[in-house]
């Protein structure tokens, strides 16, 4: 007689089962980080697309309008003159308006109007320009000309002028079409509420009068340092601006 022994499978004991889900922990533990990371810096590279977009639009614009930028029209005390806005004059030049939008744009006033807006309007751009590079500035204006560098060909150094920023996603600012550079000379990094310094991992896109996007911290744009007369780094403004405190 031949007999058999059969064998009973005693399954994963429950510390078997505690170490293979505490090592699965671990390594969610570990990938979610750098999943989080990798999902900005694609949104990221989509908006320094945008960006570079938006440069060949404004190129284009120029084109047809005399060398000239497209000026601005969405002010941050709430008043709106859309004929004027670079967000509307541009938009035969784009292809879509997703271009408008930072993936990372998170602000309250996509869905409802921005306090003080006149009419009530909500957030209609993730982007705003140089407000040095406009007409609205008088700091440049030479008389009925105005501002000179709102052409292109003025401006001396285009690849180390600043054209656009990320705007800021809360506050006034954020219904607005553009910046104010020109009142940041007393103002520490910290407390410059107009853009949004650190969108993309502490730092932030800038588009600059060349074309070329690219990505900086705040302070390697615009650093004032202890000479308020005398910028250390300045990528606002198209030429140096004589300030007098007195």
């Amino acid at each position: 007689m031949t007999f058999t022994r059969k064998t009973i499978s005693a399954g994963f004991t429950l510390i078997e089962l505690l170490v293979v889900i505490s090592i699965i922990a671990l390594l969610i533990g570990i990938l979610l980080p750098a999943l989080g990371s990798a999902r900005e810096a694609s949104r990221g590279a989509v908006c320094l697309s945008n960006m570079r977009q938006m440069g060949i639009a404004v190129y284009a614009y120029a084109l047809d309008y005399e060398d000239r930028l497209p000026d601005i029209g969405l002010y941050h005390d709430g008043r709106a003159t859309s004929q004027g806005a670079w967000l509307f004059a541009l938009a035969d030049y784009v292809d879509t308006d997703l271009l408008y939008r930072c993936p990372s744009d998170e602000s309250e006033f996509w869905k409802t109007p921005v306090p003080g807006t006149n009419p009530p309007r909500n957030r209609l751009v993730s982007y705003a320009t140089n407000n040095m590079l406009t007409q609205n500035y008088a700091g440049f204006s030479k008389g009925a000309a105005g501002n000179p560098y709102t052409k292109l060909s003025n401006i001396p150094k285009p690849s180390e002028t600043i054209y656009t920023v990320e705007l800021t996603e809360t506050g006034s600012f954020a219904g607005a079409d553009h910046v104010h550079p020109e009142s940041w000379f007393l103002l520490s990094p910290e407390q410059i509420n107009q853009i949004e310094t650190e969108q993309h991992a502490g730092q932030s896109n800038y588009l600059f009068i060349d074309g070329h996007a690219a990505r900086y911290a705040f302070v390697d744009t615009f650093f004032v340092g202890s000479d308020f007369s005398n910028p250390k780094v300045n990528f606002y403004a198209p030429v140096t601006i004589p300030i007098n405190f007195d």
